[in-house]
């Protein structure tokens, strides 16, 4: 005779067995058929067809759904199956029949019901509960189990517990005392635990009324362990640990804006104000009484405009240093140094927006540059990248020269030319070879060259000075041309300054004045400012003053671009170096690059010329 459990194995395996042969069933069954055992409520087939054929067919929806809800129907059958299996162990056999009952509503055609409730009513049958016993042991079982009925009316769950415990002590196979058992420890339990939750609440009302927060926190953990559902337990919770929240930060206050304060007193020694002011009303906002931090800020205030004046004073002083300086550099051809002057000058005029004198300073950095630019095309310097190169053709075109090959001379001569327009070396000497060609053309070239220099004289100094010197370098015996040089190299002069009555010393009393007063007597200040621009329209402090006393003190970061990209420059001059080094084929990749990132980029379009005809010439 087989056991229940050994039953229960041998069903599962003959479900599996039914399972898998319903997947074979349904193999030669079509969708429509399918959907009609679906609706006859034939749900394992109908499962076993729309999982295979949701395998195939993914997307269809429908499928989908008639799959799930088929799963779920035979789902609920097989669990209510399993938990009546397990009731029949304990004898309980109307709660067994119940789910049975409602398995097969759900599934009608679910293996294994029949068998199940045919199995279960044998051993219903066979079940004896009061077998061994007299009939009047039989009979106080009997009672056992009224009485504990009755006392679970009442409510009386542990006398109760206590005498259905009795009735299975005499008939353990006996349904009727086993079910009121569990009833009654089921209500016991609840009755424990309602117990204990009162004493709970009852001790955390006390220390909450006490202020102990932190141990009422503790007992809500223990409720909650017990039922971790309990509303009331958590909503308090919730409250509590706001309140307690709130207590510790309102203990952390000071202690946070002593921070805050020791934060900002560190910034306004590093002269960062703003951040520091921040950090007072930070430390204001938190703990309002802590400081005083309105004076805190006043004060911090007050030491930002200090710097702020005393900065602004020093800026100008470089200012007009930097300005001045740039001017004697300009005019005594130190071309380099004059453009780092203006750019630091027009570093400070831009942090002041003085938009005059940022025009002034762009203007003459921009001559400056050109000239610079002008004086380094006429002479390449050692330290150039392109010294070798150009030094090649000059001994080239030298000994051409030398040798009276004057056609040859001209065109080593020419392809410096190409590069710097203005080299000096590659003009004399181009002249000479003309000349030296063309003797009768000598006194055309001479009138050509002195009538440009005066041409250029008041347009172009600089271009004037370059070309009267090569004039000279042709003919120096030339009186002509020697007045006329002497007239053009004395033409750069410093820059004219306005001439006035009022002394240095005045104009810096002046200077002063407004100064002090621009922030409290504004329109004063700018009244002086305006006296002492009049006086000396270069006096470059006072110029700064005005557009600071108007509002604009925006940085301005603004900053000229190069006509040439640098990238472009960097890959010319990697042509130049490879060149050099007699690495042609490189040189021409460089040059074709620069002329590709600068299509414009003449002196690159020159030099790729002229090495691609030097590569068919080998």
């Amino acid at each position: 005779m087989l056991s229940l459990a050994q039953k229960i194995f041998w069903k599962g395996f003959i479900l599996f067995l039914f399972l898998v042969g319903q997947v074979w069933a349904v193999k030669g069954l079509s969708y429509d058929e399918a959907v009609s055992l679906f609706y006859q409520k034939r749900y394992p087939q109908a499962e076993a067809f729309f999982e295979d054929y949701l395998m195939e067919h993914p997307e269809n929806d429908d499928a989908a759904i008639f799959y799930a809800e088929s799963a779920e129907q035979n789902l609920f059958a097989k669990t209510n199956l399993d938990k009546a299996l397990l009731l029949a162990e304990k004898n309980r056999f109307s709660q067994a029949f119940e789910l049975i009952y409602e398995a097969e509503i759900a599934s009608p055609y679910y293996p294994g019901i029949a068998e199940l409730r045919r199995d279960l009513h044998e051993k219903e049958k066979k079940n004896k509960p009061y077998e061994g016993l007299s009939q009047a042991e039989k009979n106080i079982v009997l009672q056992l189990i009224e009485e504990g009925k009755a006392l679970l009316a009442q409510g009386k769950n542990e006398d109760a517990l206590r005498t259905f415990a009795s009735a299975i002590e005499m008939a353990p196979k006996s349904p009727e005392a086993s079910e009121g058992y569990s009833e009654a420890n089921q209500r016991y339990n609840a009755d424990q635990l309602s117990g204990r939750l009162e004493k709970l609440f009852i001790e955390i009302k006390s220390l909450e009324n006490s202020g102990r927060f932190i141990e009422a926190l503790a007992r809500y953990e223990e409720i909650l362990k017990l039922n971790p559902g309990n509303e009331m337990a958590l909503v308090r919770q919730y409250e509590l640990k706001t309140i307690v929240r709130k207590q510790r930060e309102e203990a952390s206050r000071k202690e946070l804006a002593q921070e805050y304060y020791s934060s900002a007193m560190g910034l306004r020694k590093s002269k960062k104000f703003d951040e520091a002011i921040e950090q007072f009303d930070m430390g204001k906002n938190i703990s309002p009484k802590l400081y005083d931090w309105e004076t805190l800020i006043a004060q911090t205030k007050e030491e930002k405009d200090r710097y702020e004046r005393e900065l602004f004073e020093k800026e100008m002083e470089q200012l007009s240093k930097v300005y001045n300086q740039g001017l004697y550099q300009l005019t005594t051809e130190k071309y380099r140094e004059a453009v780092s002057s203006f750019e630091e000058a027009l570093s400070i005029a831009r942090k002041y927006k003085d938009e005059e004198l940022i025009r002034q300073s762009s203007e003459l950095q921009k001559t400056a540059r050109e000239n610079m630019e002008l004086l380094e095309a006429e002479i390449v310097p050692e330290d150039s990248p392109y010294y070798d190169f150009v030094q090649t053709l000059i001994q080239q075109g030298l000994q051409a020269y030398q040798d009276k090959r004057y056609e040859e001379s001209k065109i080593f001569f020419n392809e410096i030319k190409n590069i710097f327009p203005r080299n000096r070396i590659a003009n004399k000497y181009f002249l000479a070879a003309n000349i030296m060609q063309k003797p009768e053309a000598r006194e055309e070239i001479l009138r050509t060259l002195v009538s440009q220099a005066q041409t250029f004289r008041k347009t172009n100094p600089p271009e004037a000075k370059r070309i009267i010197n090569l004039a000279y370098e042709i003919a120096p015996e030339d009186e002509k041309i020697n007045s006329l040089r002497k007239e053009i190299l004395a033409g750069s002069a410093p820059l004219p300054k306005r001439e006035s009555g009022i002394s240095q010393a005045k104009l810096d009393e002046m200077y002063s004045e407004a100064f002090t007063i621009y922030q409290s007597k504004p329109e004063r200040a700018l009244q002086i400012a305006e006296a002492i621009l009049a006086a000396d329209p270069q006096y470059v402090k006072a110029r700064t003053l005005m557009s600071r006393i108007r509002g604009r003190s925006t940085a301005d970061t603004a900053s000229p671009t190069d006509v040439i990209p640098l990238a472009a420059r960097e890959a010319y001059s990697l042509g130049i170096v490879q060149y050099n080094n007699q690495d042609i084929e490189g040189a021409v990749l460089s040059f074709q690059l620069a002329l590709r990132l600068a299509p414009n980029y003449a002196q690159a379009r020159s030099a790729l010329t002229r090495t691609q005809q030097y590569m068919k010439s080998k």
